[in-house]
């Protein structure tokens, strides 16, 4: 399978499969690595997103009992079903934007597609994306190419990026991260995750984070509260770091 940029390697990838059971040794490993926010994905009805590290929950665009859910990658509980028009889960709080660190930091999230034809489909679908303004922002994305990832750390305007289509059209739960950290070096590094293995590349130079993030866009599922763009599969567990977390650390957090 090609693969763009970094050589990023496809590894472990797990189907979303009835009965699948991970337990509660997953969640146990995300705990220690000392997230700020950790969003399970186990909701099956209501509108709102269990946050289990600071009782700082989100907000789904629609009753989860209406997106229907699947078996999930989260604690052996289930995972919501994203329609790629109406859903999204806002996580935006005054409580993020204070334990939020542009500067160095880490995210991971579990998720699947609907249908194989979304690889295909010719639309960006946001995955999570961190919001400050046109200048600052982190996004994990599918791209408007076929079968592609993306991954954006962007700080004062300054962009890094990944690209990688190791997943090539998979009907397979996967996982996508990425790690970045202004003091690593000489001028800080960005690092990107697949399925919990790194591409082995990292981006450096990084630009100055300095701006508060927008209440609007913040979220799981989708670039921002109105628009388009939105993901169309499962979501499972998301998690946010204060931190760079290690390769190691990564691996971990990164596969079931």
């Amino acid at each position: 399978m090609g693969i763009l940029r970094h050589g990023i390697q496809a590894h472990g990838m797990i189907p979303i499969t009835a009965g699948s059971s991970p337990s509660a040794s997953y969640r146990e490993r995300v705990m220690l690595t000392n997230p700020i926010r950790y969003y399970p994905g186990w909701e099956t009805s209501g509108t709102v997103a269990t946050e289990l590290i600071a009782a700082d929950n989100g907000t789904y665009a629609r009753d989860v009992a209406t997106m229907t859910t699947g078996a999930g990658i989260g604690d052996g509980h289930t995972a919501p079903l994203f329609d790629g028009t109406n859903d999204f889960v806002n996580i935006y709080s005054a409580a993020l934007n204070t334990a939020f660190s542009g500067a160095a930091g880490s995210v991971l999230i579990w998720a699947r597609v609907s249908a194989a034809g979304v690889w295909t489909d010719g639309t960006a679908r946001t995955l999570l994306g961190i919001r400050a303004d046109g200048n600052n922002y982190i996004r994990l994305n599918k791209a408007t190419t076929n079968n592609q990832l993306e991954w954006f750390y962007v700080a004062n305007g300054t962009v890094e990026s990944n690209t990688s289509v190791a997943l090539s059209g998979t009907l397979s739960t996967f996982s996508v991260g990425m790690t970045w950290d202004a003091n690593a070096g000489a001028n800080g590094e960005v690092v990107y995750y697949l399925n919990g293995a790194s591409g082995g590349a990292t981006d450096t130079d990084l630009g100055a984070w300095a701006w508060a993030l927008s209440a609007s866009e913040c979220l799981i599922g989708a670039p921002a509260t109105v628009g388009g763009l939105r993901w169309s599969g499962y979501i499972g567990p998301v998690g946010i770091w204060a931190s760079a977390l290690t390769p190691t650390q990564m691996a971990s957090v990164g596969a079931i």
